[in-house]
């Protein structure tokens, strides 16, 4: 019974129905995906390798795609960088309809009011340029030696240019 009051993702339908992912404490990243290497394993035939990347930091739980073709989506809309979850989200492993989707559910209990005031402003490019850099991290070590990297990395534009692309 505690475990529902812990921040976690909840699977919500296929042979994986039922199980629970508890996020661990800030700061933390978390690798969701088929691979052995992934902390949040799923073996199921939509799921990729390292299909999603998770960031738990003490302001919120954001995601990212990870090096899938079948895409990643927080409420039937498609994530392109960095996302914030919320309570309820619903986070699908591939596109929304698609046969082999899996759908994670976001349960986020909301913090106390104590700690909530005694969070410091941060700017918000500031936290998307570290947080990228640490899912490249992440990706770096994923790959194999010698292997080159043929995905397209996100490019980090300031604010101003981020509009005229």
């Amino acid at each position: 019974m505690a475990d529902l009051k812990k921040p976690s993702l909840a699977v919500l339908g296929g042979p994986m129905a039922g199980a629970k992912f508890l996020l661990p404490e800030p700061p933390a990243s978390i690798l969701v995906g088929s691979d052995l290497a992934c902390h949040f394993r799923l073996e199921l035939p939509g799921v990729s390798p390292t299909h999603a990347y998770i960031a738990v930091e003490d302001d919120g739980v954001t995601i990212d795609r990870g090096e899938s073709p079948e895409g990643l989506h927080v409420n039937d809309n498609p994530v392109i960088g960095p996302t914030p979850l919320a309570n309820g989200d619903i986070v699908w492993l591939g596109t929304p309809g698609e046969p082999d989707v899996v759908m994670l559910q976001c349960i986020l209990p909301p913090r106390p009011a104590s700690e909530v005031a005694e969070t410091a402003f941060i700017a918000p490019e500031a936290v998307r340029v570290a947080r990228h850099s640490a899912y490249r991290a992440l990706r770096a070590q994923l790959r194999p030696p010698g292997e080159k990297n043929i995905l397209r990395e996100p490019h980090i534009l300031p604010p101003s240019k981020a509009l005229y692309r």
